[in-house]
């Protein structure tokens, strides 16, 4: 009964800040090609507590139009945010970390009725931004599979 009291999903571990960051943050990416449904997308960040200015304190939010519906989903980098999976209304915990490339790397986890995981990595060119997505779920989360191909 121990082991079980113990158990707790680790965040992505990488890099938490990267000198993409402030190139991107805030800018609207559109659609161009790849996964239908989805229009824009937007990456921002900030800070969870006001107070505290250390890159550990730092939220991303993924932002998104689909099916003419805007939905956000919020991530730590090198911890977890708790909320809700856009489009489903399923509790979940996400992190996000940055690979050497400037890719950042978000997983998020499916802690409701359905259990599983989306990964979404978005790599960043000058003016554009290509998301690669990936469920693990059986039945759920088609709109989470697949890439999409946006520009500013």
């Amino acid at each position: 009964m121990d082991a079980l009291t113990k158990l707790a999903i680790s965040p992505v571990s990488g890099e938490i800040s990267s000198p993409v960051m402030e190139q991107i943050s805030g800018k609207n990416y559109l659609f161009c090609y790849g996964k239908t449904g989805y229009r824009d997308v937007c990456i921002s960040f900030s800070n969870r507590d006001k107070e505290k200015t250390d890159s550990n304190n730092t939220v991303g939010h993924l932002s998104f139009t689909y099916e003419n519906q805007k939905y956000q989903i919020d991530f730590g980098l090198g911890f977890l945010v708790s909320g809700i999976l856009p489009i489903y209304d399923f509790k979940c915990a996400a992190s996000g970390a940055w690979l050497a490339d400037g890719t950042l790397y978000i997983k998020v986890h499916v802690i409701d009725s359905s259990v599983g995981s989306i990964k979404f990595q978005l790599s960043f060119q000058k003016d554009s931004l290509t998301i690669f997505m990936r469920k693990q779920e059986e039945t759920l989360f088609q709109e989470f599979d697949g890439h999409i191909y946006c520009t500013i």
